[in-house]
């Protein structure tokens, strides 16, 4: 490695650096050794990931994650389709089911098919993995479904959680104890089953929302579910899908007696507050088929869809700004009658490691 330019203060160098997107500052652990030894400590991403949700709450370099039958491609929210959709490299890449079970400060939880079935954490800004031990209740599965899950943050104690349904079972995965446990006293808060349901990540607990629009949320301190409102207490029973990035909570639903579909956003995230519905969003097509194939909302109210071949981004209007395909193998995937992309969901850019120990989960927002 070469040395550092020694005319530039250490002082000025460890302000400069965590202001710096993470993909630059990948490049510059090559610098030298003392830059690498920085930029791969737990405090230096800790103050990273401060500083980066302090400039921009609301989508920290938002992307989205794609899983496609050749692998793993992102695109970047701020750019346009063209510019900002790239290849990841993925060194876990068997043949077989694979399942996106959530996304949060920068970290994805995978579930992986084949031989030997696994669980991993993954890091798509900085390549790093971590596969999750074993779990009793998933020996004598033959496929990874559950009816339930989700992957979150409690930054009381500075852990990441994993939450899984397997035979009416709640189970919890812990990363600071790297050990499961089942969760005897929780229940689930309704009657049935949906399969696949991933909950969605905000403010340290997972949602869902069941059909009748209410919203309920399991809190990753206290390991508890809770009933919260739904942005409209008249739309209750109206098609509707909840949805998050970042720290953010928002909803979609249906206008009545229209195609038309209303933003509604929880930004401050108090279950006392109301629901602001920030958008109505002019729908050409039907509803069903729009909370389908939504994923999710990006800078200026636009719209990002995916209608099983192409990645659409709409505007504020309706209209159609850009559209992209991803699949690298089009014409083997209608051979083969398969669909060109799998899942989809947004992550955020940050420096995160799944292989840290305890210093790493102190609370990022502190």
């Amino acid at each position: 490695m070469a040395k550092p330019n020694s005319d530039v203060p250490q002082d000025i160098t460890d302000q400069i650096l965590p202001c710096l997107p993470v993909k630059s500052l990948m490049r510059f652990k090559c610098v030298c050794k003392s830059w690498s030894s920085l930029i791969t400590s737990p405090p230096f991403a800790r103050n990273h990931f401060k500083r980066a949700s302090l400039q921009n709450p609301k989508t920290i370099d938002l992307k989205l994650l794609i899983l496609l039958p050749c692998g793993f491609k992102y695109l970047d929210l701020a750019k346009s389709f063209d510019e900002g959709a790239a290849l990841i490299r993925f060194r876990f890449w068997p043949n077989g089911y694979k399942l996106i079970l959530g996304s949060c400060n920068g970290l994805v939880c995978l579930g992986l098919e084949n031989i030997a079935r696994c669980l991993l954490l993954w890091n798509p800004s900085t390549g790093e993995s971590k596969v999750l031990p074993n779990c009793n209740l998933l020996q004598d599965k033959r496929h990874l479904h559950f009816h339930y899950y989700g992957f979150g943050y409690d930054s009381s104690s500075g852990d990441y959680k994993l939450l899984l349904m397997i035979d009416r079972k709640i189970v919890i995965f812990s990363v600071m104890e790297n050990s499961w446990k089942i969760m005897h006293k929780a229940r689930w808060p309704w009657h049935g089953y949906s399969c696949y349901t991933k909950g969605v990540y905000s403010n340290g607990a997972l949602h869902w929302q069941d059909h009748h629009g209410d919203i309920y949320a399991f809190d990753l301190k206290i390991e508890r579910f809770r009933l919260g409102p739904s942005p409209d207490a008249s739309m209750l029973g109206r098609r509707q899908k909840l949805c998050g990035a970042g720290e953010t909570l928002y909803s979609i639903k249906e206008v009545k007696n229209s195609m038309d579909v209303e933003y509604w956003l929880l930004e401050k995230y108090w279950f006392h507050r109301s629901w602001t519905k920030v958008h109505n969003f002019p729908g050409s097509y039907d509803f069903c088929y729009f909370l389908e194939h939504f994923l999710c909302i990006s800078k200026g109210n636009e719209f990002i869809t995916e209608n099983g071949e192409d990645i659409i981004r709409f505007d504020a209007e309706g209209g159609i700004v850009e559209q992209i395909r991803m699949c690298n193998s089009p014409s083997r995937c209608e051979a083969w009658n398969r669909p060109h992309l799998f899942d989809a969901i947004t992550y955020e850019e940050t420096l995160v490691s799944p292989n840290r120990g305890n210093n790493l989960y102190s609370a990022p927002w502190v």
